[in-house]
């Protein structure tokens, strides 16, 4: 399954957000460039066709919140907390999501380009046709996921939690990490390196010896 890209129109005019909420909570075809608002948002809100660019997001708290075809462009994310997310057809460039809790998030036809993740909580994630690349997951927890047509390309994982996730038809091998937690049963048909392969193989007890 191939990602779609952002349906996004040739030309934004940047939007005043707290003007805009006052009216509605449905945000729609701008550019937002300044947040100015409350680190707590309970209230349901949705971008649509939106581009998030240079913002300092750091500790935010979404309860229920939907990004469809939107772009974050340089956005800093740290600690913030998304609960029950949705992103359909949503870029992430350059940006940074370190210890970001992302339980239970959907990710439909997403991109990570460039980014740190690192200490983040993606457990219960639903990943479908995303490409996540260049991007530094280290210490992320990724359990029990259900990953379907997921691209990781050139990305580091190391320390990473995959426990509970099926890995069938993952490609590990342009990745590294020292040391990641998997669930041997649920290894089946993961791709990987040679050097990768043997390191499993040590996980399984199997005692390699060398010619």
């Amino acid at each position: 399954m191939k990602r779609v890209k952002p349906k996004l129109p040739t030309s934004l005019s940047e939007l005043d957000l707290p003007s805009v909420l006052e009216e509605d909570h449905y945000i729609s075809n701008g550019i937002i460039r300044e947040w100015k608002m409350d680190k707590y948002w309970e209230e349901k809100l949705q971008f649509d066709q939106i581009v998030f660019q240079d913002l300092s997001l750091e500790d935010i708290h979404f309860d229920q919140v939907e990004f469809i075809d939107c772009r974050f462009e340089r956005c800093d994310f740290s600690n913030a907390h998304f609960g029950n997310v949705l992103f359909h057809r949503v870029e992430f460039v350059e940006c940074k999501l370190l210890g970001a809790s992302l339980t239970h998030a959907s990710w439909n036809h997403t991109l990570l380009d460039r980014c740190i993740a690192d200490y983040a909580n993606m457990s219960f994630n639903k990943v479908t046709a995303s490409q996540w690349t260049r991007t530094s997951f280290r210490e992320v927890d990724f359990f029990e996921c259900e990953w379907k047509s997921l691209e990781l390309e050139v990305c580091t994982l190391d320390g990473v939690n995959l426990s509970g996730t099926n890995l069938n038809g993952v490609n590990l091998s342009t990745s590294t990490y020292e040391s990641l937690t998997v669930s041997i049963e649920l290894l089946k048909g993961c791709i990987v390196t040679e050097q990768q392969a043997l390191g499993f193989a040590k996980t399984l007890g199997i005692v390699i010896e060398e010619n």
